[in-house]
């Protein structure tokens, strides 16, 4: 796997985790679910 491919799994998966602990356990989230959604899926 090319390494920009890499590194930008792992800055979604750290952003996706840092959205889904505000919502969740903080119940303070930052960005709608559409957006959230959109992350998700890329």
């Amino acid at each position: 796997m090319p390494q920009d491919i890499a590194q930008r799994i792992a800055a979604l998966a750290d952003e996706l985790e840092e959205h889904l602990y505000r919502y969740h356990v903080l119940n303070t989230p930052t960005i709608s679910d559409r957006e959230f959604d959109r992350l998700l899926s890329e």
